[in-house]
């Protein structure tokens, strides 16, 4: 019988899962975890690659793939991909997403936009009170405009204002 990941042993020395149930209930050989995880303080680049290399193991791989969640007092909690680590074709393409991964963090360009897109107007409209008909409008404007509406920790309210006002006049 192969062993479970050293990944998913650590998680359940921290968790108290109990893997060995966890594969026989799923009809696995052995657990393995990753290669990409989110909490709920993911930001949307990681959201995105766990996304996207989920959707493609689950596609190519059906049962022997799933996900996890657990409890955790810093994040409140994580979801890891779980598979089957009996089946070399599944550890096989869990490690090209890690290689792919290390050479480019970015699983997928379309899905990374436009869920960076979706949580800009999120961000508009939810912190800043931009309505939500106009939030893409304008984010557009800032985009097109090349406007650095942006410091390190985000969008900036001076920014919103101005692009909502530059965005009015243009309507």
């Amino acid at each position: 019988m192969s062993s479970h990941t050293d990944k998913a042993q650590a998680v359940a020395r921290e968790t108290g899962w109990d893997l060995d149930q966890w594969a026989a209930d799923h009809e696995w050989a052995a657990v393995g975890l990753g290669p990409v995880g989110i909490h709920r303080d993911s930001e949307v680049l990681d959201q995105s690659n766990w996304h996207v290399v989920y959707g493609d193991l689950r596609d190519r791989f059906g049962d022997a793939v799933d996900w996890v969640r657990f409890g955790h007092w810093a994040v409140g909690w994580i979801e890891e991909i779980s598979w089957d680590a009996g089946r070399p074709e599944v550890v096989a393409a869990v490690e090209d997403w890690r290689a792919r991964l290390d050479d480019y963090p970015v699983a997928d360009e379309t899905d990374y936009s436009e869920r960076e897109w979706e949580s800009l107007c999120e961000t508009l409209t939810n912190c800043y009170d931009v309505p939500a008909e106009v939030a893409s409008s304008v984010a557009s404007f800032a985009y097109s405009t090349g406007y650095d509406w942006r410091d390190g920790d985000g969008v900036t309210e001076s920014a919103v204002a101005y692009c909502l006002m530059h965005h009015e006049e243009d309507a």
